[in-house]
């Protein structure tokens, strides 16, 4: 079982779950010294290490070795998975995997914006991403 950080369109339910192909236990956490971005043409964003920076996302618990294998698919070749460290809501710190942007290249310097993908993307990310 791994914890899985996530900052972008799997922090919505409606689209971790059916990625994931299971549900796990979501909580509200901090990722600290790493940064969200845009990416240039895309409605989902990318996150890499930026000291002093910080993530605010969501955390999903205990999710199986399949689910992992399956959230690995869906970030494909763009993204590297890895350990950080995160802290919880409650305070706690935990272990969690996130996925990391490889090409910094395409990066906006603006963060993603939460509402912007809510209003415009949401309904339909899962549908056009998944394969």
């Amino acid at each position: 079982m791994k914890n899985i950080f996530s900052y972008g369109s799997l922090m919505y339910a409606a689209v971790f779950d059916p990625v994931a192909g299971s549900t796990a236990r979501p909580t509200l956490a901090t990722l600290k010294d790493w940064s969200r971005h845009r990416i240039m043409s895309k409605s989902y964003p990318a996150a890499v290490p930026a000291f002093g920076a910080q993530i605010e996302g969501v955390l999903w618990q205990d999710v199986g070795q399949d689910a992992v294998a399956r959230l690995d698919r869906f970030e494909g070749d763009e993204y590297r998975r890895e350990t950080v460290v995160v802290t919880k809501a409650d305070g706690l710190t935990v272990d969690a995997d996130i996925y990391r942007w490889l090409d910094t290249t395409t990066l906006e310097p603006e963060d993603w914006s939460r509402e912007e993908f809510e209003k415009m993307h949401l309904e339909s990310f899962f549908r056009i991403h998944a394969s």
